[in-house]
């Protein structure tokens, strides 16, 4: 079986998604200043912490595939792994980077009105680019921890 059916059947899986929301929550936990050994985990029981989480490792999947393509211009097992691995690495170039980031920020924006229609009204709903820096790199920050937590879940090791 191949990394990109390994990837999504973690994704797919209840122990797989509370593991990568965890992982994302952590991030930006830390992300935004708190001390990582103060972060609090979550299980299977809280499934709206988990919802909110998750969004983030669909955001790095679909991120993958499209920067494969801009890559390589086809999916490739060995393509989507670089990828991955660059992304937890932190070694996108800018138009990389970019793509993830908007990915990123697309899948947390679907899921606020679900939350509440009140939050389409934050300041975070804007367009990206309009985003400050901080919240730019809380992205980042996110999206390399999914993508390292995915890669680590399917059994390959990462050095970020």
């Amino acid at each position: 079986m191949g990394i990109i059916q390994k990837i999504s059947d973690t994704i797919q899986s209840v122990k797989g998604s509370v593991a990568l929301a965890n992982a994302a929550a952590k991030a930006y936990h830390v992300g935004t200043g708190n001390d990582p050994e103060t972060y609090e985990a979550f299980e299977a029981d809280k499934p709206v912490d988990v919802a909110m989480n998750l969004a983030g490792s669909y955001a790095v999947q679909s991120a993958t595939g499209l920067i494969m393509m801009m890559r390589e211009g086809k999916a490739t097992e060995l393509g989507f792994e670089q990828v991955l691995r660059d992304m937890a690495e932190g070694k996108l170039n800018e138009k990389e980077k970019l793509v993830a980031r908007l990915c990123a920020n697309l899948a947390w924006k679907s899921g606020q009105p679900f939350r509440s229609l009140e939050r389409v009204t934050r300041s975070p709903m804007v367009d990206f680019s309009l985003l400050p820096e901080e919240e730019q790199i809380k992205d980042d920050d996110q999206i390399r921890a999914a993508a390292k937590t995915l890669l680590e879940l399917v059994g390959v090791n990462v050095e970020a």
